[in-house]
């Protein structure tokens, strides 16, 4: 019986210090998303994207900064997600595996291939500046607040 007692307490402590793990590495995911959110969509009036900044009447990327007035920006995608069946690795599943093999070796493979660019066009230079697709809304977002700007400053 204490065996048993002792074999639970045992599984319980590793479950919570797994389960804590796992809550300070969430926490820390969500952290980092919610900067980056906050940048991209402005806090004090300064908005970063992919090394793009942009605060009051100017915009900078790598070293270099020009006016916001006369500046256009645009968000440019490309590629796609594909999906496809793979016959191999259902076979080998279920040879390794049996039926339940085949059946988590039928899943599709997924192939993603898309590219998110912000073209930035100023007076006095054009910036193109690669992101993570994932980044497509914030992108929009900051594309948005300099044009925005921009249409402000032309005034």
């Amino acid at each position: 019986m204490s065996a048993a007692i002792g074999a639970f307490a045992g599984g319980l402590t590793y479950a919570l210090i797994a389960g804590a793990i796992g809550a300070i590495g969430f926490g820390i995911y969500f952290y980092a998303k919610a900067k980056k959110e906050a940048g991209a969509r402005g806090v004090d009036g300064i908005h970063t994207l992919g090394g793009v900044t942009f605060s009051g009447n100017r915009i900078t990327y790598a070293g270099a900064s020009q006016p916001v007035a006369g500046t256009h920006v645009e968000v440019l995608t490309s590629g796609q997600i594909s999906r496809r069946f793979d016959w191999g690795n259902t076979i080998t599943g279920a040879a390794l595996l049996g039926p339940v093999g085949a059946v988590i070796g039928a899943r599709e493979k997924k192939t993603d291939d898309r590219e998110l660019y912000l073209v930035i066009t100023g007076a006095e230079r054009v910036w193109s500046v690669k992101l993570s697709p994932k980044d497509s809304e914030l992108a929009h977002s900051f594309a948005a607040a300099v044009n925005t700007a921009a249409l402000k400053a032309a005034k």
